[in-house]
């Protein structure tokens, strides 16, 4: 029996024998129950009811270990000697460590791990340096420079956490500054599978032209400037139609934005959506796919997006770079610069052979990074490391079959 620990950031809803997630996570799970015969998945629990976005990801052989729910900095002061506490028994129980970051649990696992002598490796899914780095320090009436402050030393505990480890490291800044040799492993995010990619199908075909995002209503994702984009390019005659998946703390400021612009009627707040069948018919039903963040690791959306056939239009920001090849598989613009996006999806809307080039490319660049390879190129490293571990290395197609996604 070898048994995996996975120690997240991700906040999971239990409900009774009942565990619940949002976005690709469900999938991290179910790739370690095709490798290992238990996961044991230690987090923070969410009290509040899980949302439309979120499904089981219970098993037989998940184990989940709550960590303290913690809403604020003082809760998670108050609550750290517990939170050690049950990190260091839980790490214990396993026969290797996965410390996923950005995140303290995460980097306390790997101290744990590593003063019990337990096999870990790191996985470092975005750069919270970066994050604060393009932070204001007036944010929240002077709280910016406090929160920089915060990132700051994170990343100082995390760069030590991750030191002389094998660490997967997403995003090329991240990596650029934890890389401290042949440990360091520049890796993509991915949710999508083998089948999820479909043949690409004609876009742009008939008006409204949808233009489509999906992430969270926050600030660093920046979709405030795809509302001014579209009423940009609606005066100009051009009937485009935005779609904006995900829900958020901005979502009353940018409804409100809508309809300061004269633009509500085009836009359509979808809110959070169930990964799966039912985001799928989002990227199928759209003609370009935008993301505009400020900041990002590898986002799994861009993936997604090209999976289904989607031109791709993103921001030269983070590890977006590693993923979008520009003129090959997508359009990079830079950061904030509205007019780019504007000039960029008239170009995507009028070259159909622009269009069809991007959409070809990307389409190889998703089956390059479906949920079995990224997988498998791990375990691989894994078992490099550690030998005499016992991991299955063709995942078995049936060994998680009884994950639930209802």
């Amino acid at each position: 029996m070898t048994t995996i620990g996975v120690f997240s950031v991700k906040r999971i809803h239990q409900r009774g024998s009942e565990l619940w997630t949002y976005g690709g996570f469900g999938l991290v799970i179910e790739s370690w129950l095709d490798r290992f015969d238990s996961v044991v998945l230690v987090a923070h629990e969410d009290s509040l009811p899980p949302g439309p976005q979120h499904y089981r990801i219970d098993h037989p052989r998940l184990r989940f270990i709550a960590l303290p729910e913690t809403p604020t900095e003082l809760d998670f002061v108050l609550a750290l000697p517990a939170i050690i506490s049950r990190i260091s028994r839980a790490v214990r129980e396993v026969d290797i460590v996965q410390a996923r970051m950005p995140d303290y649990t995460g980097v306390i696992a790997a101290f744990c791990a590593d003063r019990a002598a337990v096999p870990c490796f790191a996985q470092v899914i975005a750069d919270w340096r970066a994050e604060g780095r393009s932070m204001s320090w007036s944010r929240k009436w002077g709280l910016g420079t406090l929160l920089k402050i915060h990132y700051y030393l994170y990343t100082k505990f995390e760069e030590a956490a991750c030191r002389g480890r094998l660490s997967f490291v997403q995003g090329k800044t991240a990596f650029d500054r934890i890389n401290d040799g042949s440990n360091t492993k520049l890796t993509v995010s991915t949710a999508h599978k083998d089948k999820d990619i479909r043949t690409a199908h004609p876009r742009f075909f008939e008006t409204p032209w949808t233009i489509l995002t999906v992430a969270r209503l926050v600030s660093i994702k920046n979709q405030q400037i795809l509302l001014h984009s579209l009423r940009e390019l609606r005066i100009s005659g051009r009937n485009f139609h935005l779609q904006l998946v995900g829900s958020g703390p901005q979502e009353v400021a940018l409804k409100r934005l809508s309809i300061e612009l004269g633009i509500a009627k085009h836009v359509n707040f979808v809110g959070g959506v169930q990964h799966g069948k039912e985001l799928w018919e989002f990227f199928d039903q759209a003609d370009v796919f935008v993301l505009p963040s400020l900041s990002e690791g590898t986002p799994k959306v861009v993936l997604e997006a090209m999976a289904r056939g989607l031109p791709v239009i993103a921001t030269e920001v983070g590890g977006i770079p590693s993923v979008v090849q520009h003129m090959q598989n997508g359009l990079l613009i830079p950061p904030a610069d509205k007019s780019a996006l504007e000039s960029t999806l008239i170009q995507i809307a009028d070259d159909t052979a622009l269009r069809e080039s991007l959409v070809r490319g990307g389409t190889e660049t998703s089956r390059q990074h479906t949920i079995e390879c990224e997988s498998e190129r791990a375990i691989r490293m894994i078992h490099t490391y550690w030998p005499s571990l016992k991991i299955v290395h063709t995942a078995n197609k049936t060994r998680s079959s009884e994950v639930r996604a209802t």
